[in-house]
């Protein structure tokens, strides 16, 4: 009878913790983000760790890397997280550079098959998530304020970081 109460009352807080995710429109999060979101929605601050091993469990998020999370599914009908938003947030400042930038551009017929990002930080890695590959490389140039965001989505445009 406790594991039934124990479940059911998780797939409760796992409900409101997506409704908060959607209401303040986060797709990629951290840990400490959830946090902050779990409480205004009723939920223990304590228990948001565990809460979030069960929602990994069940399918609802992914584990982008230790402490940062993603949306899996549509919830709630909102639509499916971006490659780029996901690419983004796995390192901050950056921006999609290289084929990944032409194609969403429409200037290549091209579609790469891994997303680029460039960043001014030491970093050259790559991270693989089920379908999605992202590269991450460092700037060849050693001013950051060369990175640019257009209306908060990553590619070139008007916003400079």
């Amino acid at each position: 009878m406790r594991k039934k109460t124990e479940s059911t009352q998780g797939g409760t807080h796992s409900i409101r913790l997506l409704k908060a995710m959607t209401e303040q429109g986060r797709s990629v999060f951290t840990t400490s983000e959830a946090r902050q979101m779990a409480e205004p929605a009723g939920i223990p601050r304590g228990y948001v760790t565990n809460l979030l091993m069960l929602m990994i469990r069940n399918g609802w998020i992914t584990r982008l890397k230790r402490g940062f999370y993603a949306r899996s599914s549509p919830a709630l009908g909102e639509s499916q997280v971006h490659s780029f938003t996901i690419a983004t947030h796995l390192v901050t400042p950056s921006a999609i550079s290289h084929w990944s930038a032409l194609s969403h551009h429409g200037l290549t017929e091209q579609i790469p098959r891994v997303i680029t990002a460039f960043t001014p930080k030491k970093v050259e890695c790559q991270e693989v998530l089920d379908h999605l590959r992202i590269l991450l490389k460092k700037l060849l140039s050693e001013k950051p304020n060369r990175l640019i965001q257009y209306n908060g989505s990553p590619a070139l445009g008007k916003k400079r970081l």
